[in-house]
């Protein structure tokens, strides 16, 4: 299977194999940690990565947006890799950007990397620290402790899981999940991840994470967290 469906407050989810969500009643679609620009600032530091992420990972993100006819895009922060960005990049980017933004209604959720975005003005939508709807919570980095009656998404932590096959280990970026909250997978093109098992080491996870979603090469599968 290419995507799992779960029920979270009685509205239905879907969690794409590509590391979005879609709530398709409100033809919504989460994705974090985009990195836009990621690559330009590797070739300003001579590290010898080809600077064309950017256009892969809004090519990807527009996939996801016709597959599931999207009308609003909530990006849970980290969208562009510093707060220069839209002041550097290529014009050919910006233009596609620029259109992607004018099509879709875009929240931009603000975060470590692109708190104080420069010339944000360039691009359509709207930019907030965190956003709440019903009974959902939208923010970059999760809470330790959420003692409201709602479920949060967030990102920040590019959650991966190893799994051994063949006595040879394998990373895949995933999902983590529990009663309270959903930590979304990295989506930008140069972006790593880290275990889940150092998340819990860090406490960042603790023990009621129910259950992993594996997002692999051609499927995806569940796990015990």
């Amino acid at each position: 299977m290419k995507s799992i469906e779960k029920k979270i407050y009685n509205n239905n989810f879907i969690f794409d194999i590509s590391g979005v969500v879609v709530r398709p009643e409100k033809s919504t679609l989460l994705v974090s940690d985009l990195h836009l620009g990621k690559g330009s600032g590797f070739a300003k530091n001579s590290e010898l990565l080809p600077p064309y992420d950017f256009k892969d990972t809004i090519e990807r993100l527009f996939d996801c947006i016709i597959k599931y006819k999207i009308k609003k895009v909530i990006s849970l922060g980290d969208s562009f890799d510093n707060t220069r960005i839209l002041m550097n990049i290529h014009d050919q980017d910006l233009s596609l950007l620029q259109k992607l933004t004018k099509e879709i209604d875009f929240i931009w959720v603000l975060g470590n990397h692109d708190q104080t975005i420069y010339h944000k003005n360039l691009i359509n939508g709207i930019f907030l620290n965190n956003h709440k709807t019903g009974n959902f919570t939208y923010r970059h980095i999760k809470k330790q402790v959420n003692n409201n009656k709602s479920f949060e998404f967030s990102g920040h932590y590019h959650p991966k899981v190893s799994i051994k096959v063949n006595k040879m280990k394998f990373s895949y970026k995933c999902f983590v999940l529990s009663d309270q909250y959903c930590i979304l997978p990295a989506f930008g093109t140069y972006t790593g991840g880290l275990n889940i098992e150092d998340l819990k080491k860090k406490q960042i996870i603790k023990a009621n994470c129910n259950e992993v979603f594996v997002t692999g090469k051609s499927k995806m599968i569940k796990l015990n967290c």
